[in-house]
């Protein structure tokens, strides 16, 4: 399916036909596929003209709205790399605690065995 918007981009591209091109691009988006290539076309907008101020509106309104949803991505996704570390932070605590709970035991091990050392050399 990408393959042919790309193929119907790329035609559009050729015959010059901007409107259309920016059309699948949005498309494209829609369907959340990648357009990073294409992100030159939308800056190129022959849909905005000084006589035509609807057009204008509606361009810079879907911009601040690719803008928007841009933003809200990218919260979503630091949202989850917080939580993501901030698991991991509970994960190193753990690990720092059964440590210092093995250290507790080697210690107390090591002095027993000196203890049972000393103790079965006198006999």
């Amino acid at each position: 399916m990408e393959e042919e918007y790309i193929e119907e981009l790329e035609i559009c591209i050729q015959k010059k036909d901007m409107k259309s091109a920016l059309e699948i691009i949005q498309q494209m988006k829609l369907n959340k596929m990648d357009v990073s290539k294409y992100e030159q076309i939308e800056l190129f907008d022959s849909s905005i003209s000084k006589n035509d101020p609807v057009n204008k509106m509606k361009t810079i309104s879907n911009r601040i709205q690719n803008a928007k949803d841009l933003i809200n991505d990218m919260e979503i996704t630091g949202e989850h790399i917080l939580s993501q570390l901030h698991n991991q932070n509970e994960q190193i605590n753990e690990i720092r605690h059964k440590v210092k709970d093995i250290d507790k035991n080697i210690t107390f091990a090591n002095r027993i065995t000196k203890r049972m050392n000393s103790w079965w050399n006198r006999i």
